[in-house]
């Protein structure tokens, strides 16, 4: 949805900087990518963190995105090894304890 969107008139219209940063979150969130996620934060971090609403959503979706994967991780387990979780999902193991 999101490249028709950028590809509409509409779309040229605003084209810039905040459509790439959207287009970049919209793709990691496709492919569900946490890692891609944080990384198109990190690189548009002044359009994305500026505005309140949607540093908002976009901690939101990081939420439900962390908290997809890890269930994609451990749901087919009755014990998992929280170490061998973080480092699959490569992040630290507390914030992967936390979550959990």
């Amino acid at each position: 949805e999101v490249p028709s969107i950028l590809t509409s008139k509409m779309g040229m219209k605003h084209a810039g900087v905040a459509l790439e940063a959207m287009a970049a979150i919209a793709k990691a969130s496709k492919i569900r990518s946490l890692e891609d996620f944080q990384a198109a934060v990190s690189k548009y971090e002044a359009q994305l963190r500026s505005d309140d609403l949607i540093s908002h959503h976009l901690n939101k979706l990081y939420e439900q995105m962390l908290e997809a994967n890890l269930l994609k991780i451990i749901f087919p387990y009755s014990s998992v090894e929280i170490s061998h979780v973080a480092k699959l999902i490569n992040l630290p193991e507390p914030q992967v304890v936390n979550k959990l």
